[in-house]
């Protein structure tokens, strides 16, 4: 055959001259390292109209990629701006926490602050129940 230099030349010469690669089905196969993709053509070349649709078809690569990234920042934009949204605002300052006991309980006929938490419905339990306990203790206290 040819000489391993020869070859190579005539190799590379080949890719020069034909731009498509023939497929095994038969036909040809343009690949557009812009695009990263193949285009089926006619002939081992693209013809005018084959590469008026590859530069198409190319301009619609390039826009989405646009759109892709313009939707990237915005994306990113909120992101940050919700990020810095949820950030609690301090508008009062905090309030001090009293360790030492109270001096004075607070009252037991205060009504709850929170309708239907558990603080309020477990204290009315309790106090109902000690009401039937101390109900019965002077009942039994008090003869008839």
């Amino acid at each position: 055959m040819f000489p391993g230099d020869e070859r190579v030349a005539r190799i590379m010469d080949c890719g020069a001259r034909f731009a498509g690669r023939r497929k095994a089905d038969g036909g040809y196969a343009y690949y557009d390292l812009l695009q990263n993709r193949s285009f089926d053509i006619t002939g081992p070349n693209p013809t005018a109209n084959e590469r008026a649709q590859i530069y198409s078809q190319y301009q619609r690569f390039l826009d989405l990629q646009r759109r892709e990234a313009a939707l990237a920042e915005v994306q990113q934009l909120v992101a940050e701006q919700s990020s810095v949204t949820e950030q609690p605002r301090v508008t009062e300052l905090p309030m001090l926490i009293n360790l030492r006991r109270p001096t004075t309980t607070p009252s037991k006929l205060e009504p709850c602050v929170i309708k239907g938490s558990l603080s309020c419905t477990w204290t009315k339990l309790t106090s109902t129940v000690r009401n039937a306990f101390a109900s019965k203790r002077v009942a039994s206290t008090n003869p008839r």
